[in-house]
């Protein structure tokens, strides 16, 4: 995912130089002690970073994201992160947060609706070389994973990383334009 956001700063158009990454960390997360150590899950995680890092494409979130599109001259770097709960389980105040439950509804049909993302996630790095699952392992794996990801009593959340910067050309445009304006 960032190879592309380090090439997009040479197809920025000078002066409207604005530049978006949305990313998500898969790593299973889960801040209360809900989910057990065992949990397919986290098994699921574990095998699918390996595969993609030995296939040479990595899904594991890269922290250095930042620092890296600051390193190809992209400035004013915002990032807001936002939890992706897996399941409908956030409370506020011992009440539902309603917006919350809201948001893992949809991030649950995309993984979970036929089992079609988490299996499209994991069908092809699980069953290449030099991992070789047999298929039906890994729709087993994938089986119990989702079947923890609906469970309401394990606490469980992705991070979303949303990410703006100016390439350094545009910036230096605008502050020259709000200086211009100044002067007159």
């Amino acid at each position: 995912m960032l190879f592309g956001a380090l090439k997009a700063g040479s197809h920025l158009k000078p002066g409207t130089g604005r530049f978006e990454q949305v990313e998500v960390d898969l790593e299973p997360r889960c801040d209360d002690g809900t989910l057990p150590g065992n949990a397919a899950i986290k098994h699921w995680y574990e095998n699918l970073k390996d595969a993609t890092l030995i296939a040479g494409r990595p899904i594991a979130y890269n922290h250095a994201t930042q620092q890296m599109l600051e390193a190809q001259g992209f400035v004013d770097v915002q990032e807001k992160v936002i939890r992706l709960p897996l399941s409908p389980w956030p409370m506020t105040n011992n009440r539902p947060d309603i917006e919350q439950r809201r948001l893992a509804r949809c991030y649950q049909i995309a993984w979970l609706d036929d089992n079609n993302g988490l299996e499209a996630y994991s069908l092809g790095p699980l069953t290449r070389a030099p991992r070789s699952w047999p298929v039906g392992d890994v729709k087993r794996c994938c089986k119990e994973t989702a079947r923890e990801m609906m469970n309401t009593t394990y606490h469980l959340y992705h991070v979303m990383y949303v990410r703006h910067a100016a390439s350094l050309q545009s910036l230096s445009l605008a502050v020259a334009r709000i200086q211009q304006a100044n002067m007159v």
